[in-house]
């Protein structure tokens, strides 16, 4: 953290030059808000991001769970805390890589898939405390991942004008996944077991996908390698 705000040091002096008033530039945004909801695009991306898809909602959830593969306590807080977000940051790396030589809504779509098949994966796997390790840690690679294109497509629907306040307005919407899907998950935990927990994100998420990808493909947007599915 120190190091990244030593970074300002080195950033250029951004400057307020604009004359506009409070009253105008509330008129403006206004107006650049119900452009974006007017759009196909844009429209659906905020659709998108409070679908459950890379969520990442069992995050919150592995410490209650740790015990089902007898994980010591010492593990899982060093394994959902420290290396968790560790291997998000570098997946998150990754994910800004993929979307940009495969495309934001492969990344986007693709990272989702892979969340999914890490967490059917888990909850076939033998209940082993590395088995946790491994899983909590790939899970992570692959929530950090979905962080990525999940920037990504906000930063496609929300255009030049009033970035900042759409980029926070659109961003705050995708927290609503999580705390949806962690309530879903502890209700299926607590009457289904684990098993069918990490079944149910997986197969959630999945069906979002192929509608998400068929809404897409219908809208049919302008033939440009960032709109599309590569």
């Amino acid at each position: 953290m120190l190091a990244s705000a030593a970074a300002i040091y080195f950033a250029s002096d951004v400057r307020i030059v604009s004359t506009e008033t409070i009253a105008e530039r509330m008129r403006l945004l206004g107006r650049d808000i119900f452009d974006m909801l007017r759009l196909a695009i844009p429209l659906f991306t905020i659709v998108l991001v409070m679908s459950p898809i890379g969520a990442g909602a069992m995050n919150g959830l592995w410490s209650a769970v740790a015990p089902d593969w007898k994980a010591e306590p010492d593990r899982v807080a060093l394994v959902a805390g420290i290396f968790n977000g560790v291997i998000s940051a570098a997946g998150c790396i990754a994910g800004g890589w993929i979307a940009d030589r495969v495309g934001r809504w492969w990344s986007y779509f693709g990272s989702g898939i892979l969340m999914a098949v890490v967490a059917i994966i888990m909850a076939v796997a033998p209940r082993t405390p590395n088995a946790f390790t491994i899983g909590v840690l790939a899970y992570a690679l692959t929530c950090g991942m979905a962080y990525a294109a999940f920037s990504a497509i906000i930063l496609l629907a929300i255009g030049r004008g009033a970035a900042s306040t759409k980029y926070a307005t659109l961003s705050s919407l995708g927290n609503l996944p999580v705390v949806y899907m962690t309530a879903s998950d502890g209700w299926v935990h607590d009457r289904f077991g684990t098993a069918w927990m990490l079944h149910s994100e997986a197969l959630i998420a999945i069906v979002c996908i192929v509608i998400a990808i068929a809404v897409l493909r219908w809208i049919n947007p302008p033939r440009r390698s960032d709109l599309v599915l590569p």
